[in-house]
C-alpha cells in the first residue's frame, strides 16, 4: 500500500493546520510540498486557538565603515528553545526613539521621528499595514521624549478585510484614540480626567482601566465611537495598599472580564 500524501483532501488538510499550536510546526508543514502549503494559509493558522507565543528582542551589532547600528529582531520559540533571526519582512528602524507593541502576535512598530510612521507588521508572514502617522495626534511632538504610544490592541485579526480596528492608549496623559488601515488620521475619543492604565476589545466595544480604579467603555462601531462611558469602579479595598507603582490591567477569561491590580514593592510583583 502507498498513501499519496499530496493527494489528501484539500479539507482535510486544512482542519489539520487549524490544530496545529506551534508556528515552528505551521511553517514545517507548509514546506512539506505546494498542496500542504495552498491548505496552510494564513486564514487557517490566524484563529482563536491558544497558542505559544515567541518572544522577542533586538540586538544591535554596529558594523564596520556604517555610522549606524545594525539591530535585528530575534524571537524566541519556547516550545523548542530555538531563537530565529527574522530580517526580511521585518526589519527593526535604526532610529533610536523607535520601539514595537504586540497583540495576537501581530506587531505596531513605531518610529518617533519628525513625522512618526506607524505600521502594523507581522515577524513571520509578509504582511505590512500603515497606519496614520503619530503627527495626526493633538499635541504630538516627536522631541517629547516619552513613548507616545503605550497599549495597543486589535478589534479582530487584520486578514478579515474592512473590519480591523487598532486602539491604543496614547500621550503624556495617557488617553484612548484608535484607527482604521486607510484613514488620513487617528480618532481620539472624549478626554477623561484620569489616566488609562490598560485596555481590552470585547464584544465589539473597548473597555479601558484607569489608574483610579475606573473601568469605561466604548463602541467603536457604534455611531458615537469617541464617547467614553463609565461602566465600573473597582472598591478601594482599605486591607490593600496602593502606592505610586500601582497598575490596573483588563484580561478575559473563560467569558467574564477580571480586573487585575498590580503593585510593586521592594522589586517584587504583587
Amino acid at each position: 500500500m502507498h498513501s499519496d500524501w499530496p493527494d489528501l483532501p484539500s479539507e482535510l488538510l486544512a482542519d489539520i493546520a487549524k490544530r496545529l499550536s506551534s508556528i515552528h510546526d505551521y511553517l514545517c508543514f507548509r514546506g512539506v510540498c505546494s498542496s500542504w502549503r495552498s491548505a496552510a494559509t494564513f486564514d487557517n493558522f490566524d484563529n482563536a486557538l491558544p497558542r505559544v507565543p515567541w518572544l522577542m528582542y533586538v540586538t544591535g551589532e554596529k558594523k564596520e565603515e556604517e555610522k549606524h547600528v545594525e539591530r535585528v529582531a530575534n524571537f524566541f520559540d519556547l516550545t523548542n528553545n530555538k531563537t530565529y533571526n527574522i530580517t526580511t519582512n521585518f526589519p527593526p528602524s535604526h532610529d533610536k526613539k523607535s520601539y514595537v507593541l504586540s497583540c495576537g502576535g501581530w506587531i505596531l512598530c513605531v518610529s518617533e521621528d519628525t513625522g512618526g510612521a506607524v505600521n502594523l507588521t507581522h515577524p513571520v508572514w509578509r504582511v505590512k499595514l500603515d497606519l496614520p502617522c503619530l503627527d495626526t495626534f493633538p499635541e504630538y511632538a516627536h522631541k517629547d521624549r516619552i513613548r507616545f504610544i503605550t497599549k495597543m490592541v486589535l478589534s479582530c485579526s487584520p486578514t478579515i478585510k474592512g473590519h480591523l480596528v487598532v486602539m491604543v492608549i496614547w500621550g503624556k496623559k495617557n488617553q484612548l484614540g484608535f484607527s482604521r488601515p486607510g484613514d488620513s488620521s487617528w480618532s481620539v475619543t472624549d478626554t477623561w480626567d484620569g489616566s488609562f492604565s490598560d485596555i481590552i476589545y470585547r464584544n465589539g466595544r473597548l473597555y479601558a482601566v484607569d489608574f483610579r480604579r475606573k473601568v469605561v467603555e466604548c463602541d467603536i462601531d457604534g455611531p458615537n465611537p469617541s464617547q467614553i462611558v463609565q461602566v465600573f469602579s473597582f472598591p478601594y479595598l482599605p486591607d490593600l495598599y496602593y502606592s505610586a507603582s500601582t497598575a490596573f490591567y483588563l484580561v478575559e477569561t473563560s467569558g467574564g472580564l477580571l480586573i487585575v491590580r498590580r503593585g510593586i514593592f521592594d522589586r517584587r510583583t504583587i
